[in-house]
Order: structure tokens, then C-alpha cells, then sequence
């Protein structure tokens, strides 16, 4: 996707919101009066949640756009309060690189699995913000597999079976389905992979 698409992106969330949005009370009332539109808002055709829409197509087809843009903004962030060593640079890559990789082919090319090499532990800062970046400094570069479990494949399978790939449809998934349970987990070679169980009663899935 180039600069222009990801621009259109944001335009499109905000024309889409304005046109769901009624100035007059007197509008509203006439409008759901026409025939076939209260059909619609059942069928999700009119209606549907454009917060969740939007993200579903930003974490299907722009999440290099994303990790491209927190990059700019973050280095500017860092310069400004004068501290943009290269310590934070190499760090501020490893984990947007990292984040990025955990929500890449979620719902599409689930096949495809993300691999980067990180200089610093990430997953050990997710776990604890006050750690200084040289505790967190890797003796040697490390390779990272961002890999989906079973009980991960079985979840998002299911849903996009029952409500499809299209943005509306992962944006039902979203609003059903905590969404770090589906979330690709990032292992080295000398991690084992995690162990799951598939899902057999539909009580069990991670849902809201």
C-alpha cells in the first residue's frame, strides 16, 4: 500500500462517520420511516461499527503503513526531548518490528509466518516497563518466529467461516473475540511451542 491509500484510509473512517451522523432529530425519524431500513440496520448493512470496521482493514492491509508512521512519530518524539541516542533507535525498531509481526497475517495468509531478528528482549519489556534497555540487550542477535497455536488457528478459522474475510466480517470477528487471544506469539529456536488444546465447546472460545 503506498502513502496516498493509507491517507485514504483515515478519510474514508471520517466521510463514513459524518454520513452515519444525523444534524436534524426530524431527518432521523423520517429516514428509519422508509420503507426496508430498519431491515437494513438488522442485516448490518447500515449501522454497522466503523471503529471496528476501520481497524479490521488497517490490521488486514496497512500494517506496514502503521509501523512505517509510529516510526516517524516516535523519532520525532525522541528527538525533541533529546533522546534519540542510537541505543533508543535500535530498540524503538526492535519493537515496532516486534508489534507489528504479532498482528500480520491474522485473517489472511495465515500460512505466511512473520520472522525478524532482535537486538533487545521485547517480550521481557512487556513484562516489566522499569527494566534499563542494557538488561535488556541480547548477548547475540536472535531470530523470532511469530507462530499461531492450534486453539489459535481453530479460533480464527471458525470465525472467518462464520462471518467471513470481507472488512465487515473481521470487524464482527474484533467484536467478538478478545483480540490478544489471536494475536501471533513470538518464540526463538530454542523455545518450545506452546501447548493447546483444539476447541470442541463453543463456551470455551474467548469472546467478549
Amino acid at each position: 500500500m503506498n502513502e496516498e491509500e493509507f491517507n485514504e484510509l483515515f478519510s474514508k473512517y471520517e466521510k463514513d462517520t459524518r454520513q452515519e451522523l444525523w444534524l436534524k432529530h426530524e431527518d432521523l425519524i423520517q429516514n428509519i420511516q422508509k420503507p426496508g431500513t430498519v431491515d437494513s440496520y438488522i442485516s448490518g448493512d447500515l449501522g454497522y461499527n466503523l471503529l471496528f470496521v476501520h481497524k479490521a482493514i488497517a490490521m488486514s492491509k496497512f500494517v506496514p503503513d502503521l509501523k512505517k508512521f509510529a516510526k516517524i512519530t516516535l523519532e520525532k518524539l525522541l528527538s525533541e526531548n533529546q533522546e534519540n541516542t542510537q541505543e533508543n533507535l535500535d530498540f524503538l525498531d526492535d519493537v515496532l518490528n516486534y508489534d507489528s509481526s504479532c498482528i500480520s497475517n491474522i485473517f489472511e495468509n495465515l500460512d505466511k509466518t512473520p520472522e525478524i531478528v532482535l537486538r533487545y528482549d521485547v517480550k521481557k519489556f512487556s513484562n516489566d516497563k522499569n527494566i534499563s534497555l542494557s538488561e535488556l540487550h541480547l548477548k547475540d542477535p536472535t531470530k523470532i518466529k511469530f507462530i499461531l497455536s492450534n486453539e489459535q488457528l481453530d479460533i480464527i478459522k471458525r470465525s472467518l467461516e462464520l462471518y467471513s474475510s470481507s472488512d465487515i466480517g473481521v470487524s464482527r470477528i474484533l467484536t467478538k473475540v478478545f483480540v490478544k487471544k489471536i494475536l501471533r506469539r513470538g518464540i526463538s529456536d530454542n523455545e518450545s511451542l506452546p501447548k493447546t488444546k483444539e476447541i470442541t465447546n463453543s463456551a470455551d472460545w474467548p469472546y467478549l
